[in-house]
């Protein structure tokens, strides 16, 4: 088992699927789902699915067959090496005109509660500049996907 800072390191997809069911995360899915407007016949590409929570909800929303009219990327840019490459290739993989569905926080903008002020800016810090590969793609997230050639309609957060 690996550790990080001396403590075991926590079970990734076990992580995933509790975010994924607590109301915060419900919400946030539900939102982005519902902007996706996925309909009986099309396709959806889940990029980057994790655990796959959204999938279920997903297929029962498209019924049997369809096109790619619908693709979704929830927390997997700031991972990536070149987040304007795979909206690059997500363009690619879409039909001209799908709806694409994109979240990303913005990891710089990260509060902690601590009692020692300091300590709470270091783990920002470190989590910033060490853990997430790109920590404010949330913020640039609608213009990263203007300039892959989407046209971006809502931005929601």
């Amino acid at each position: 088992m690996s550790t990080t800072l001396g403590a075991p390191a926590p079970d990734q997809a076990a992580y995933m699927l509790r975010a994924a069911a607590s109301a915060a995360g419900r919400g946030y899915k539900q939102e982005l789902l519902d902007l996706l407007d996925v309909q009986p016949g099309q396709t959806v590409l889940d990029v980057g699915c994790g655990p796959g929570t959204d999938l279920p909800t997903l297929a029962e929303r498209v019924g049997g067959r369809g096109t790619v009219d619908r693709a979704k990327i929830d927390r997997v840019l700031r991972h990536v090496t070149d987040p304007a490459v795979v909206l690059e290739q997500l363009r690619l993989a879409t039909r001209r005109g799908a709806r694409i569905g994109l979240a990303e926080p913005d990891w710089d903008t990260l509060v902690v509660d601590a009692e020692d002020l300091g300590t709470s800016r270091a783990f920002t810090r470190y989590t910033t500049s060490e853990v997430v590969r790109h920590a404010t793609i949330g913020r640039s997230l609608a213009r990263c996907a203007e300039r892959a050639g989407f046209v971006t309609v809502i931005c929601s957060g």
